[in-house]
């Protein structure tokens, strides 16, 4: 059994990746969301909600935890090895791949508030030039139900206001760095590509592509993956 851990619909979206892969993967979604959103807890509150979640899914029988939630994800990077209480975790796979595609070295990154904050980003890509933008908003647009295809006139206005800071950025690539945000993949590249920013990295499509590439590691290693 695979377990996901996420506190919404940046989980549902990250397993609908997964089963785009591997259809018959028996796969358990633990969605927190009694406490949601991630995004505004505390690097402390993270590291025992993660912890917690992870313990519980491998208890269960999971073998493999896949993080489905960057908050999460990069405060959990971001502990020393020591306090890991769970497994070792893999590097994140969505820096990897905006790494390969950027052409002039300069990501930009889309996150939440706590995510920003960690400054896990920019760590991951150093030495690239990182800018990187919280914009939790779009986690309350995705959960009220906005999608490509299904956003409205408003909607689309208040995205293009939240993405606007990206206009001097310089960068060619884009971190979808919340689960949340590929639901509007089309929409936010439709936006950004006025700024020069030809690629768009989902953390959805990427953490389920490691998931899916850690299963035949039967070393008992790396049974945490991280977005």
């Amino acid at each position: 059994m695979i377990g996901l851990i996420d506190s919404g619909e940046g989980g549902i979206i990250t397993a609908r990746e997964i089963r785009r892969l591997n259809e018959t993967l028996d796969l358990t979604l633990l969605l927190d969301r009694r406490n949601a959103p991630y995004g505004t807890k505390s690097e402390s509150e993270l590291t025992e909600l993660t912890g917690n979640n992870i313990e519980r899914l491998l208890s269960l029988g999971a073998s493999r935890v896949l993080i489905a939630c960057c908050t999460a994800s990069t405060v959990w990077n971001n502990l020393p090895e020591g306090q890991k209480k769970v497994s070792v975790p893999i590097l994140s796979p969505t820096a990897r791949r905006a790494e390969s595609v950027t052409k002039n070295g300069r990501i930009a990154v889309i996150a939440t508030a706590a995510t920003v904050r960690s400054g896990a980003w920019s760590r991951l890509l150093f030495p690239l030039r990182t800018t990187e933008l919280a914009l939790g908003e779009l986690v309350t647009l995705v959960e009220s139900g906005a999608r490509d295809g299904k956003i409205t006139d408003t909607e689309r206005k208040n995205l293009e206001k939240l993405l606007s800071p990206l206009s001097g950025s310089g960068a060619d690539t884009l971190i979808l760095g919340c689960t949340h945000f590929p639901a509007l993949e089309r929409e936010i590249k439709e936006i950004v590509k006025k700024y020069g920013i030809r690629y768009t990295v989902s953390s959805a499509r990427e953490g389920a592509r490691e998931l899916i590439r850690t299963l035949t590691d039967t070393s008992g290693h790396g049974r945490t993956v991280l977005i």
